[in-house]
């Protein structure tokens, strides 16, 4: 195993993974870290494993960027740094994971919830290798989303009688918490819309 030898000023179209275990604080050793494996082959596929969340901090290597905004000129390097934290969030409420951007009064855009900022605290930590696909990832987000609104359902309809619900939802969380059938709920439903 070698490290640090192919970080830069290096062509190396045949390299098909890249094992980043080094964090960075510089977008151009980021990109010049992941981009050792997306040169275009026929047939290829990249792979990146990041152990240490670099993209967190960076986005995703193919993501556009505003290139003005991430040279550092002499200048910038003058002014007095500011940490805006990673550019990708995760809401530790609903999990879902957004860019900082995109949350207003530092709150989550997803579901609302007051984010306090926190350090990074890098530790070891054994985990299973998982793919990270955008579809897949904003999928696994509403299905977490769904699910949180679900549970606040049947708490709504914990301490209530069939006859305080009015909703379709509502008498599907009930059914659910008390065990009835799939069908009891869509009945329920049906016959109150007749009277």
């Amino acid at each position: 195993m070698n490290v640090n030898l192919f970080t830069e000023g290096v062509d190396l179209p045949n390299v098909d993974c890249v094992i980043m275990a080094r964090p960075t604080s510089s977008l151009a050793l980021y990109l010049q870290f992941s981009m050792r494996c997306l040169n275009p082959r026929e047939g290829k596929t990249a792979i990146i494993i990041d152990h240490v969340d670099n993209f967190l901090n960076f986005g995703l290597p193919n993501n556009d960027r505003d290139w003005n905004e991430a040279i550092k000129t002499r200048d910038k390097r003058k002014q007095p740094k500011q940490d805006n934290g990673p550019a990708i969030c995760q809401c530790k409420f609903c999990f879902g994971a957004f860019y900082r951007k995109e949350m207003q009064d530092s709150c989550c855009p997803l579901c609302g919830h007051r984010l306090d900022p926190e350090k990074k605290d890098y530790k070891i930590v054994n985990v299973d290798l998982q793919e990270i696909k955008e579809n897949q990832a904003i999928k696994r987000r509403k299905q977490m989303v769904n699910k949180i609104l679900e549970d606040q359902v049947i708490a709504n309809v914990a301490d209530k009688t069939p006859g305080q619900l009015t909703t379709l939802k509502e008498l599907q969380a009930y059914a659910k918490l008390h065990n009835y059938s799939s069908g009891w709920a869509w009945y329920q439903f049906k016959n109150r819309r007749k009277h």
